[in-house]
């Protein structure tokens, strides 16, 4: 399974390629193990439709 942050890496490098701006990061799942966290850092807030906590509980 490749990262969420990996993919949003791609897919940002290829934005700016293309001289588009990403104005919102949504994901499915929210695994909880630090990417909302490294996204708010960079700028970026995430929204998931799931957390892992939601799914799985604690």
């Amino acid at each position: 399974m490749r990262s969420f942050c990996g993919l949003f890496q791609q897919a940002h490098n290829a934005a700016l390629a293309f001289g588009l701006e990403i104005a919102h990061v949504i994901c499915l799942v929210d695994r909880e193990e630090g990417g909302r966290e490294n996204l708010a850092a960079r700028g970026y807030k995430l929204d998931a439709v799931f957390t892992r906590t939601s799914l799985v509980g604690e």
